[in-house]
């Protein structure tokens, strides 16, 4: 078997309703769609003749169906290639260089989640303020690295907001 026509083969087992939809395999209610009246009598008086019924035309054709799938075999291959690449390089380590990467990893995602707990705390104390509408790109350039840095950052711009807005109205 082709890889493609294994990934074909994985798409249906995992997704069977879907596949049923895409490669008009399984399908139990013979094109009927749950309507009553299966087509006979539609509005336009041609009882239900197969050229004018738009529900037995296929979304996408076997060409664009080949299409989609190989992309998305295309992507899934070089994520795939990249953990491999990646297991391949940890293997080759030794156990304190591991170590030294899983700690700089580690690191990565300390920081991240700080950011994002920083992030949260300045939204609240702009809330506290009843500022409600602050943009991602503001946010980011109000927090620090520190709870300290950010909370003054936060409150110096408070005050230039609202000595803003009192400019404005008054």
């Amino acid at each position: 078997m082709k890889c493609k026509e294994l990934f074909i083969l994985g798409w249906k087992n995992k997704f069977p309703y879907y596949s049923s939809l895409l490669f008009d395999e399984g399908d139990n209610n013979g094109g009927n769609d749950g309507d009553a009246n299966n087509g006979d009598n539609d509005d336009t008086g041609n009882n239900g003749d197969a050229g004018t019924n738009d529900r037995n035309v296929p979304k996408y054709s076997d060409e664009d169906i080949d299409r989609i799938i190989g992309d998305r075999f295309k992507r899934w291959e070089k994520q795939h290639e990249k953990k491999i690449s990646e297991a391949k390089k940890l293997a080759g380590l030794s156990a304190e260089e591991r170590a030294d990467e899983l700690q700089k990893r580690i690191d990565e995602l300390e920081a991240e989640k700080a950011h994002g707990e920083m992030v949260k705390t300045a939204r609240q104390l702009f809330q506290n303020a009843e500022i409600t509408t602050i943009p991602e790109g503001l946010i980011d350039v109000i927090v620090a690295s520190d709870a300290e840095t950010t909370q003054k950052n936060v409150k110096a711009f408070i005050k230039m907001f609202n000595a803003a807005v009192r400019n404005s109205s008054g």
